[in-house]
């Protein structure tokens, strides 16, 4: 039998922007789920190997970790509102819960106008000065938010299936998550669940479609990137606290994973949310 997953909220920022067109967000890799909706222009979404229209009041989710540009395509001058917020939902210590679920392009109607209201009602909950209140509000929206999403997407064939390996990871990425500043070897990470390197290997690659070393490293380098924009620590400072050899191989590794260098990143997003 399946353990019940605990399901963890995790807010990371957004806002009401008004934005001058024509204009965009180049390409760029961010940790969290991105979610938008475009009030005033309609937008063209790249990502890797993919790309679509959004139309007008038209609401989309992009997946964590997935490069990705946004521009706006009405070809004419003028503003319009982008409604977005970052945010992440975990299963099992870590896992990504809307990776189970076949998410539309595209949300429409009234589905996208619900969105947009939860999304403003998440942002405005973040933005409390009691922080009890923020965080007891920002769950309780976000979960809205969240109940909306997959009330309109679709659960994977082989979900039950993915929710039994989760639960039998969950130890190791558990053991991932606490010691996401030092490095762990594999043969540590598969005796966290009673398994030869190899048959571990083949688990966790099943399972979340990446190796376990990569899947760790990744979530280092979201560290870092949170990091980033979200402290004052400079990037030795940063390398230093994730257990990296040195600035140098902290800084090779987050170009490998973002396609920027850190301090190229911090100016990027920054801009980005904040422009």
């Amino acid at each position: 039998m399946i353990s019940t997953p605990s399901i963890n909220f995790e807010y990371h920022s957004g806002a009401t922007t008004r934005l001058i067109k024509p204009g965009g967000v180049g390409w760029r890799t961010v940790p969290w789920t991105v979610c938008v909706s475009a009030v005033g222009a309609r937008v063209k979404v790249l990502l890797e190997h993919q790309t679509y229209c959004v139309e007008d009041f038209d609401a989309f989710i992009i997946p964590a970790n997935v490069r990705h540009s946004l521009s706006d395509i009405d070809g004419d001058n003028g503003e319009y509102i982008s409604i977005w917020c970052h945010f992440r939902v975990n299963i099992f210590h870590g896992l990504d819960l809307l990776r189970l679920y076949d998410l539309p392009q595209k949300f429409t109607g009234k589905t996208a106008e619900t969105m947009r209201e939860e999304m403003v009602a998440l942002n405005t909950a973040a933005a409390s000065v009691n922080p009890l209140e923020r965080a007891i509000d920002c769950q309780l929206k976000g979960y809205k938010l969240l109940e909306t999403i997959l009330s309109n997407s679709s659960p994977k064939s082989q979900l039950l299936n993915e929710l039994g390996n989760f639960s039998r990871l969950a130890p190791v990425l558990n053991l991932m998550r606490q010691n996401l500043h030092r490095n762990i070897s594999l043969k540590e990470m598969a005796a966290a669940i009673n398994l030869s390197p190899s048959r571990f290997s083949g688990l966790f690659q099943e399972t979340t479609g990446m190796s376990p070393i990569h899947y760790f490293n990744q979530r280092r380098i979201g560290l870092a990137q949170e990091l980033l924009l979200s402290s004052g620590y400079t990037i030795a400072e940063i390398s230093e606290r994730l257990g990296f050899f040195s600035p140098y191989h902290f800084s090779h590794q987050f170009k490998i994973f973002t396609g920027f260098s850190p301090r190229e990143y911090r100016q990027k997003i920054q801009h980005d949310l904040y422009p």
